[in-house]
């Protein structure tokens, strides 16, 4: 994310603390962050007039940043939709996805964040129904996040 510190005159800046800054020293550094911080610049200009100013960065991970899609069509290699798959944004690991059918058997799990399920289950196709899937996993910034929900096979 990239920061912005403006001044009507010219002069120095100086942020702090350091870590996760592409520089210290000018108006616009980007940072990177996987935890809660609080950045602080002072602008010192030629009269040795001093400003600051302060941001605070609020990291967050939730199943609100996770894309987890609830239908998926296997087999018809048409290219759209053949593997199921999540995205996410700030998932570091995933602790385990689970699928089951009707019956609570369970037809798939990874614990691989770029997994690519194809509707299979012991190398047999699975048949067009609702399955249920359980999902647990770890934010960047350490926090857990556990879902449910439905997973429909289109074929």
């Amino acid at each position: 994310v990239q920061l912005t510190a403006t001044a009507s005159t010219s002069g120095a800046f100086a942020w702090t603390p350091t870590g996760g800054l592409s520089c210290t020293t000018c108006a616009n550094p980007t940072f990177t962050a996987n935890q809660d911080a609080t950045y602080y610049v002072m602008f010192t200009d030629p009269n040795q007039c001093h400003a600051n100013d302060s941001i605070h960065i609020h990291t967050f991970c939730n199943d609100d940043i996770m894309f987890v899609p609830n239908a998926f069509s296997p087999g018809k290699k048409d290219g759209i939709n053949d593997v199921y798959e999540i995205v996410s944004i700030g998932i570091q690991q995933l602790n385990y996805f689970r699928v089951y059918d009707r019956w609570g058997n369970k037809v798939f799990e990874s614990n691989d964040i770029h997994f690519k399920w194809d509707g299979t289950y012991k190398g047999k196709v699975l048949s067009s129904d609702v399955y249920v899937f359980l999902m647990e996993a770890e934010c960047s910034n350490g926090q857990l996040v556990s879902t449910q929900g439905n997973i429909t096979i289109l074929r």
